[in-house]
């Protein structure tokens, strides 16, 4: 499936760098590359959690602290906000203590960003 996507992405690339001048054609098929984009990420998560079901990608897990993995989206997302004249902030909730569960850090930080 990842290669046929694959080979439409790279066909629609180069139908937009032929279509020279002609304005309208290039946005319709920017605008199907971005479909095309996002039928890519969509298949690319279900497949993430196909092997997640079948227990393919368990060994990559490991203990995440949430108010630890909150922090480190803090530090990167608010330079990008306050550049947009938007404020991002982490509201402390005091006497929880950091949850704990089981998952690769990389799929909890694409949540987050979500």
């Amino acid at each position: 499936m990842k290669t046929p996507i694959s080979r439409l992405y790279i066909t629609l690339e180069e139908a937009i760098d032929q279509a020279g001048t002609d304005a309208e054609a290039k946005t319709r098929l920017e605008t199907a590359l971005g479909e095309v984009l996002q039928i890519s990420s969509t298949f690319e998560a279900m497949l993430r959690i196909s092997q997640i079901e079948a227990g393919a990608r368990r060994g990559c897990f490991g203990p995440v602290r949430l108010d630890q993995l909150l922090e480190e989206m803090l530090e990167i997302h608010q330079p990008i906000a306050e550049e947009a004249g938007k404020q991002l902030s982490l509201l402390p909730r005091r006497g929880v203590p950091g949850s704990k569960f089981s998952a690769t850090r990389t799929s909890c930080g694409r949540c987050v960003r979500t």
